[in-house]
This record gives structure tokens, C-alpha cells and sequence, in this order.
């Protein structure tokens, strides 16, 4: 049970229901009748501690350990750290709930902004009221301009690449909040290789029609230097010129080796240009 101001959302017996996205003053567990100071901090405050942004590689209790799985070189890049990027996916999250629910959140900006040790993004005096196309918009707006500042300070004046691109994709495309909270550059290191993986697995055996599925690898960023990009790490290497069933016997000597990403943009390329030409 926890005392807050909020809607009065009510649970079984008439409780109130503790939301993970609340700031609130205190806890009090019913079995004991102890009382749990909240450990979350003012944004402002957690910042000091922990940096949402660092230069790779790194270790330490401030930025946390930012090295990647495989990486042969040494790339001195400013990225987000796992701080930022928990704090970034759970303020996003929290405003795609709300949409969910037809719910947005009352006007809010950095005074509100709590964090959690972890990082978990946090509100304080908000509340929860009908959703309206204004307040929605005014809702990322909000996110945007405090996430803007987080990224431009930590990173002094300039915003990690990835998280740039999120960014625009926020201020630029309103329609496509349902991808904010699942943006590539907020998957955590650990989890880089499995995503890596999953997203080859969708777009070679997805259920989707081909002309979708070129035009998302013609979408893709960075498509004709991704070869390059991956050179100096040897995870990343296997797994981009990997073969499905290359080591199964085919049913006859003409049937060919399933085709990397590479081949498959390739070809796409291909017949866009063809497309292009007839047309």
C-alpha cells in the first residue's frame, strides 16, 4: 500500500493500487506495518550519481560497464549508458500504457521527473485523466524536451546517434509512438545479440508479403556499410554472414544456400532499380 496523491484508481477491498510509474512519499507494508521511505531522487539529483551518457568503453559506478560482446578495436563513442537508456524506455513505456488505456497524463516537465535507483523513470504530482489528441502530443512533447536536455548535458551538447534518431522519430512522426518505447537504441547491451537475431529471424521468415519485407531492408540504416561497420567484431561478424541450414544436404546440387542479408538487400536494391528504370 502506498500514500500518494493520485487517481483513485481502487483495487480487491477497496485498496488503492500502488503504480509503478508513482513517485511516492512513502510505503506501508500491511504485514508488518513497517514504513519504506521511497529511494527514487529527483532527476536533477540522480544525475549527479549516475550518467546517462559516457564515452565506450568504460566501467564505473557512475556510467556502469559499457563494453561491447566481441568488439576487437577501440571506438571512443558517446553513448547512452544502461541508466539512460532504462530511464528513456520506461518514460516512453509509461506514456504508451496511458494510451492504451484512452488515458494521458496531466502537464508535466523536469520538476516532475523522478528516478529510481536503477534508473526507472518516475512522476510526481500527476494524474491520469481522459485522453485527448492535444494532451497526448503534449505529453511527448513534454518527454522529448526533458529527454532533449538529458542527452545535450550529459553528452555535453552532443546527442549519442542512436538516440538522436529517437529523437526525431518522436518529434518528427507523432503516428508511430507504438515504436518509441521498443527503439533499437534503447535495448540494453546484453540483450544487442539476441535482437540482432530476432530482427534476421522476422525478416527471413516473417509472415509477410515480399514487397514489405524489401522495403523495410531498403530502410534499414546504414544497409550499405554494414559490412564495414561490423568488421572489428567478431560476434557480430558470425552472425551477419551466417547461413541457415548451411550444413543440411540440399535435394539437389542446384538448389542454392539460403541467402545472407547481404544478398537479400542486393537483390532488393536490384529491383528497385529495375522498377525505377521501367517505370
Amino acid at each position: 500500500m502506498a500514500d500518494a496523491a493520485y487517481p483513485d484508481i481502487r483495487a480487491v477491498k477497496g485498496r488503492k493500487a500502488a503504480k509503478t510509474f508513482v513517485k511516492y512519499d512513502h510505503y506501508l507494508l500491511d504485514s508488518s506495518r513497517e514504513i519504506f521511505i521511497d529511494d527514487s531522487k529527483p532527476i536533477g539529483e540522480f544525475l549527479k550519481m549516475r550518467a546517462m551518457v559516457a564515452t565506450t568503453p568504460c566501467s564505473s559506478v557512475r556510467a556502469g560497464r559499457l563494453v561491447l560482446p566481441g568488439e576487437q578495436y577501440v571506438y571512443r563513442e558517446r553513448v547512452s549508458t544502461e541508466y539512460g537508456k532504462k530511464f528513456t524506455r520506461s518514460l516512453l513505456k509509461d506514456l504508451w500504457i496511458n494510451e492504451q488505456n484512452d488515458e494521458s497524463f496531466s502537464d508535466f516537465d523536469v520538476k516532475n521527473m523522478f528516478a529510481s535507483p536503477s534508473g526507472r523513470a518516475k512522476f510526481q504530482n500527476v494524474t491520469q485523466m481522459k485522453r485527448t489528441g492535444v494532451q497526448a502530443k503534449k505529453n511527448y512533447d513534454a518527454a522529448l524536451a526533458i529527454l532533449t536536455n538529458i542527452y545535450k548535458t550529459g553528452g555535453n551538447g552532443k546527442i549519442p546517434k542512436d538516440i538522436d534518431r529517437l529523437l526525431k522519430l518522436i518529434e518528427k512522426y507523432p503516428l508511430k509512438a507504438d515504436l518509441y518505447h521498443i527503439h533499437a537504441s534503447l535495448v540494453p547491451l546484453s540483450k544487442r545479440q539476441p535482437s540482432y537475431l530476432k530482427m534476421y529471424e522476422q525478416l527471413k521468415y516473417g509472415n509477410m508479403d515480399d514487397h514489405t519485407r524489401e522495403q523495410i531492408l531498403l530502410g534499414l540504416p546504414y544497409s550499405d556499410g554494414w559490412r564495414l561497420m561490423i568488421g572489428g567484431n567478431r560476434l557480430l561478424k558470425r552472425i551477419y554472414d551466417f547461413k541457415p541450414k548451411i550444413y543440411e544436404v540440399p535435394d539437389s546440387p542446384q538448389q542454392p544456400n539460403p541467402a545472407t542479408f547481404d544478398e537479400q538487400l542486393a537483390r532488393a536494391k536490384k529491383r528497385e532499380r529495375r522498377k525505377l528504370k521501367d517505370g
